[in-house]
């Protein structure tokens, strides 16, 4: 009839009986028992020993085919299965058995949580042990330490030494993750005074001893020395250079100079790219007839390259220098300077490292001199090392019956320290 409205059906879902319902627990049981199962399988611990000899502990998160995720004190790290070299499962602390006895009144406290103990000191952040692994490297490959040294301090830092790495901190009932391997330490020597302690501890360089012996027709005697110690604080970077060469050819002097130069450093801006510099030098040279000579000069500089196996720098400044001659007579002048530096660590092995100074007079730059220092580095044994020098100056306006360009070539055998 008109204005009534159609029937409404709704369709009600069937009850579940209790057979269907057996069935579906029975099911959710079983997927939630496989994934217990599969989680307490990941969260093994265990030990893997790599490739270079370092030795891993932590407990496996994750698995695949080609990688393994281990969490360890420092953190989740995920390690390619080309680099393990074994892998040994870490078994569970044993559980100590119940005491037999009458049923106490009151639970017992659980025996297999330990006593609180002093808070430990936080362990190194990662950002710090990359920080430290970081400035380790560049001193690795700029020939200041050895390999052996390298690989041992690399332990230490990972390990946080001195003091070994504070437990990792587990669930209760869980498996305690296996410490990793003690780096055994040398007994500290005798204390250094509290002054020079901190600033010894920050010296690295190198020293050379050269000589070159020939004797037949004519005879030849030549003896080289070089010290170079770099001083790093902060920001500040202090280097000495000292250099010593003597020697005759069939009784004839040819060679007896010395020289000293100490130059100072200091980065500026956020990226240490552009620093200021200040050098002070002096020597002398009885083959070149200069009794003695001594400069004092500043600048800017700006490090145009910056990589881990590369380093070039370009500066500029002015520099005062005077020349004082075995006649009697003497010259000073003031000189712009314009140098360029390059530490190119060619193989991980073998170093170059090389200096250009041009210094023209500012009253006449037809009166110049230049500078050049060639250094190639090679390791021998530990803190040995082979070394091939290259040092050529040439000054414009020299004294009266000396050349205007020295070249000298040098092999010595050198220490790091």
């Amino acid at each position: 009839m008109p204005g009534r409205l159609p029937p409404i059906r709704c369709a009600v879902a069937a009850r579940p009986t209790g057979r269907t319902l057996r069935r579906s627990r029975g099911r959710v049981a079983l997927g939630l028992l496989a994934w217990l199962l599969t989680g307490a399988a990941l969260a093994d611990t265990c030990a893997l020993e790599l490739a270079n000899g370092d030795r891993l502990t932590g407990r496996v998160v994750a698995e695949t085919q080609t990688e393994l995720v281990l969490e360890t004190a420092l953190g989740t790290i995920t390690v390619p299965k080309t680099l393990i070299r074994s892998k040994t499962p870490v078994p569970p602390a044993p559980t100590p058995p119940t005491r037999p006895g009458p049923r106490p009144v009151a639970p017992e406290p659980d025996t297999s949580v330990p006593p609180s103990k002093p808070a430990a000191p936080l362990p190194p952040s990662p950002a710090a042990i990359r920080q430290q692994l970081e400035a380790l490297t560049s001193r690795y490959r700029a020939g200041s330490i050895s390999p052996e040294d390298y690989h041992r301090r690399r332990e230490a830092i990972l390990a946080g030494a001195p003091e070994p790495p504070p437990a990792s901190v587990t669930e209760p009932g869980q498996p305690a993750p296996r410490p990793c391997r003690a780096v055994a330490l040398k007994p500290p020597g005798p204390s250094l005074p509290a002054a020079l302690g901190p600033f010894l501890q920050t010296v690295h360089g190198k020293t050379q001893v050269g000589v070159d012996l020939g004797f037949g027709t004519k005879d030849r005697q030549l003896y080289t020395g070089q010290l170079q110690a770099t001083h790093v604080l902060n920001r500040l970077q202090n280097t000495l250079d000292y250099l010593v060469a003597y020697g005759k050819a069939d009784q004839t002097l040819s060679a007896n100079r010395m020289d000293g130069a100490l130059r100072t450093t200091f980065d500026l801006g956020r990226e240490r790219r552009v620093y200021l510099f200040n050098k002070a030098a002096a020597g002398y040279d009885q083959v070149r007839k200069i009794d003695l000579s001594y400069e004092e000069g500043a600048g800017l500089g700006y490090k145009l390259v910056m990589r881990p196996n590369l380093l070039m720098t370009v500066e500029t400044g002015g520099q005062f220098h005077e020349y004082r001659y075995a006649d009697g007579t003497a010259k000073d002048s003031i000189s712009v300077t314009f140098g360029e530096s390059v530490v190119w660590k060619i193989t991980p092995k073998l170093t170059l490292t090389e200096k250009l100074q041009f210094l023209p007079d500012i009253n006449d730059f037809a009166d110049y001199r230049v500078r050049l220092d060639v250094n190639l580095s090679y390791p021998l044994w530990k803190q040995l090392t082979l070394n091939l020098n290259v040092i050529d100056l040439y000054d414009s306006r020299p004294p009266a019956d000396v050349r205007r360009n020295d070249l000298t070539l040098q092999a010595a055998v050198g220490y790091t320290f």
